[in-house]
């Protein structure tokens, strides 16, 4: 192949593909690959695209002989990324968009649906489109979720009710090392198609630059914040480009295919390193920013919609946890100090709610032994606490608690402890540093965020950065005080955004640092770190 000898290629890779008794074997899957690749090379897009999609089918036979454990199941996804990447550019190039659309579909999130399918058999309201479980389940190792069914995907039909269901268009991406491929999905019907030809490298420069917190280069940054995790947020007074760039990569190429109105909702299903990025602050070329013009929530698939269950009436109580006392010491950092800032952010949140819907755990109460025991009860649980992500190792990851009890890990709601917990919560609120942060398997949903939706809560409301306690103490009220008023999810938390979007440009938002009295900027990173993962209802 590489002297051109495509002849002779093609025999070669025939004569070894001939030698496969076991054709869902990893290395006889990557022979038909170079199959296709062949027959790409030779210009015949039509053979590559047809032993494209035979190999999709070895790679779904496969997936569907795994052994049923979620944490052996969420690499698989990242394996096989580069084969449903070009198995979508070959349909693209043939005009097949739904098709492409569907393949996007099939590449993401399986582990995760998989496992909310599993979850939702054990009860009399399991989705349909599940499938019967592998006969391997009794290889998974018994400290691993069992992750039992294996989920359909979303197809195009699927996708254009669920835009109908929730009144929302969708708003769909696929990451390959040379673009990005971008679908509309309307509550009409309408599919639109738009190819961003952004490096995944050059993508990737563009979100660190836009969610590190650290100051611009001229040195702008002023003073720092205490966070919610164990960083100072430098406040950058300079307005950063970046927010631009990445809307005319993201958005612009599909602008004419979004709603029209204002405040409309898009549903996000992102892909790849856009799991980190708030699109709420990508800026449009008029300085307008996306929350101005829409109401967004972020799925890690479209099929999620299928397996998540909304709940059919509002919460009539809610579980507050604030300022933990005697929280977990981490080896060779410095103690994890107190948030104040997050006590009086309940105490707003509290006032919102009637007195005997509230369960308010702080300080010297807020321990992980209360919070095991009461939040099965509550239909809303609200954290504002440190959260320490580890990105080399997400299992080890946790909400910090009070360590009631002698246990290594006092005091740390790790995910693998989130998991056990039988919530039927409407919502979780992780006010806390980096709490949808982490380094993101295939499902787009990283450590603790995915927790809590591989749980079965419909809807999360975390993180994406580090958050200081000014402004989040303005924020979340807000947004609680929308909520509970009648607004949906998606509609409160864009509410409760622009208010404070508002009030950072009138300079109302000021804090003191050791520099003195400081005004907040209008900067992302003060307003824009919250995302609602999940349902927007």
């Amino acid at each position: 192949a590489r002297l051109g000898r495509w002849s002779l290629a093609a025999q070669e890779i025939d004569e070894a593909i001939s030698h496969c008794a076991e054709t869902t074997r990893v290395d006889c899957i990557g022979a038909r690959i170079e199959r296709a690749s062949i027959a790409l090379a030779r210009g015949d897009v039509a053979a590559a695209a047809a032993e494209q999609q035979t190999v999709l089918g070895l790679i779904e036979a496969q997936h569907a002989s795994l052994v049923t454990s979620d944490f052996m199941k969420q690499g698989f996804a990242d394996l096989w990324g580069p084969t449903y990447s070009l198995a979508i550019d070959l349909q693209l190039r043939q005009g097949d968009v739904r098709g492409a659309l569907e393949t996007a579909e099939r590449g993401r999130s399986r582990a995760l649906l998989d496992l909310l399918a599993s979850r939702n058999a054990a009860s009399p309201a399991s989705a349909p489109i599940a499938t019967s479980a592998p006969a391997t389940a009794s290889l998974a190792p018994p400290a691993s979720r069992q992750s039992l069914i294996v989920a359909r995907t979303a197809r195009v039909d699927d996708l254009v009710a669920t835009a109908a269901r929730l009144h929302s268009t969708l708003l769909i991406y696929w990451v390959s090392d040379s673009r990005i491929d971008i679908w509309t999905v309307a509550p009409d019907g309408e599919i639109h198609n738009a190819v961003s030809a952004v490096p995944r490298a050059r993508l990737s420069s563009l979100i660190r630059a836009a969610t590190t917190s650290r100051p611009a280069a001229s040195g702008t940054a002023v003073a720092g914040l205490q966070t919610r995790g164990v960083q100072t947020l430098p406040i950058v007074v300079a307005p950063r480009p970046v927010w631009r760039e990445l809307y005319d990569v993201l958005v612009q190429p599909v602008a004419r295919d979004l709603p029209r109105i204002a405040g409309a909702r898009l549903t996000i299903v992102p892909h790849g390193p856009l799991a980190g990025v708030p699109f709420a602050a990508l800026r449009d070329r008029s300085g307008r920013y996306l929350v101005e013009r829409y109401a967004t929530h972020v799925a890690p698939a479209g099929a999620f919609f299928d397996y998540s269950i909304p709940r059919a009436s509002r919460p009539s109580s809610v579980l507050l946890v604030a300022d933990p006392a005697d929280v977990p010491r981490i080896a060779g950092e410095a103690p994890l100090a107190r948030l104040p800032g997050a006590d009086a952010e309940v105490q707003a949140i509290a006032q919102l709610w009637p007195a005997g819907a509230v369960t308010l755990l702080a300080g010297a109460a807020a321990t992980e032994t209360r919070v095991l025991a009461d939040a099965p009860r509550q239909g809303v649980v609200h954290f504002a606490t440190h959260a320490i992500v580890r990105d080399t190792n997400p299992a080890a990851s946790f909400l910090a608690l009070g360590r009631a009890g002698d246990a290594p890990d006092a005091g740390e709601l790790t995910p693998a402890k989130i998991e056990q917990l039988s919530l039927d919560a409407d919502l979780v609120v992780l006010s806390a540093c980096r709490s949808a942060g982490g380094t993101p398997t295939g499902d787009g949903v990283a450590a603790l965020a995915r927790a809590f939706i591989s749980s079965g809560v419909p809807s999360v409301i975390a993180t994406v950065w580090d958050v200081a306690d000014a402004p989040t103490t303005r924020l979340l009220p807000a947004f609680y005080r929308a909520w509970l008023g009648g607004a949906d999810k998606a509609s409160a938390l864009r509410a409760a955004q622009l208010q404070l979007l508002a009030d950072l440009r009138a300079g109302r938002v000021a804090v003191h640092t050791k520099l003195g009295r400081v005004v907040l900027p209008e900067d992302p990173m003060f307003w824009a770190g919250f995302v609602l993962i999940g349902e927007g209802e």
